[in-house]
């Protein structure tokens, strides 16, 4: 036999034992796209518009915190759809409390709702539901 010969045959013989591993391969790799294009799309459904807080989005937050509103009876376990709200954040830079503030409103300006989340612990209370 010559060297051709046995580079074919060692080459077939590669290619028959690896076919089922190169198919294998290909199936792993069209999971793993499936796989980040069924999080890129999930993840933009339960997305929140974020928009910056007017002046009278300041002004809801801080007279329901300094009114004492966001207490443990106002405490609320609503389920915030992303279709139906916005949402805006307010934190103070200057005080360092590891506090911030987060307004749901309704796209129909019906109900409000705000979340305390606690920078510290990592912990969250939504608080509401409030009128405008």
């Amino acid at each position: 036999r010559t060297l051709n010969s046995w580079l074919a045959s060692f080459l077939a013989i590669l290619a028959n034992n690896f076919a089922p591993l190169s198919k294998a391969l290909y199936a792993m790799e069209l999971m793993r796209n499936i796989l980040i294009f069924s999080f890129l799309v999930s993840f933009n459904s339960f997305a929140f518009e974020f928009v910056k807080c007017s002046e009278s989005d300041i002004e809801f937050i801080l007279n329901k915190l300094n009114t004492s509103k966001l207490i443990k009876v106002n405490e609320s376990n609503a389920q915030l759809i992303s279709k139906s709200h916005t949402m805006c954040n307010l934190n103070n830079p200057i005080i360092l409390d590891g506090l911030a503030y987060s307004l749901y409103k309704s796209k129909n300006n019906e109900l409000q709702y705000i979340t305390v989340y606690n920078g510290l612990d990592g912990s969250s209370k939504t608080y509401g539901p409030f009128s405008w």
